[in-house]
């Protein structure tokens, strides 16, 4: 894939102006406009960059060689079968550390249990600065706080959709037809509980 879409690049620009993307996904970003909208070649683009012609040159390949996956998300997007948030957190999976086209990883109960008890919390109360969760946002953190060692925003996604939770809005619902509702309430206040405690102690060690 040596070029992008109009509706990429849009997209691309988009997540390059948010002040919440972590510096790494920000460099990938930039790569990738600046290769193929710039068009300044992997050695121009790391000088600019202030990086190596092998990450460039990494991050240049990750993207071709995702061309298949992206081009069915440019189809979704173009049939508006994709919103303009998820097609960003696709493209911003395919340019994750943890992206692999298999399989995703097997989550426990107790985990997809504990991403729900993250999503159903703001993300101000864990002094993080955004105001709304999105899916990559939640991959990130829940990666962060170590509920598992690698998830994709895709992912995180199905684990929400099963639970019927939209982490973009202000407020956050369960569904009602989930067994045991009070002892899944419960559970969850307690993992709040340990959120708030884990994200002391981040904030304390970070000091």
């Amino acid at each position: 894939m040596e070029q992008l879409t109009k509706n990429q690049i849009d997209l691309l620009n988009k997540l390059g102006a948010k002040q919440s993307l972590n510096s790494n996904l920000l460099l990938r970003v930039k790569i990738l406009l600046m290769l193929f909208v710039e068009k300044l070649g992997s050695r121009k683009t790391a000088q600019r960059l202030n990086t190596t012609r092998s990450t460039v040159k990494k991050w240049r390949k990750r993207w071709q060689s995702s061309a298949t996956i992206l081009n069915d998300l440019e189809t979704k997007y173009v049939e508006k079968k994709l919103s303009n948030t998820q097609y960003s957190d696709a493209i911003l999976e395919v340019l994750a550390d943890s992206y692999r086209s298999g399989c995703p990883a097997k989550i426990t109960e107790e985990q997809k249990l504990c991403i729900v008890a993250l999503a159903c919390m703001t993300p101000e109360s864990l002094d993080l600065p955004f105001t709304h969760w999105t899916r990559q946002l939640l991959a990130t953190e829940t990666m962060t706080l170590n509920i598992v060692d690698k998830i994709s925003a895709s992912h995180i996604g199905n684990i929400l959709n099963d639970a019927e939770l939209q982490p973009h809005r202000n407020k956050y619902w369960i569904h009602p037809n989930i067994e045991d509702l009070d002892e899944l309430k419960l559970k969850i206040e307690e993992i709040n509980e340990l959120y708030k405690s884990a994200a002391d102690l981040k904030k304390k060690t970070s000091m």
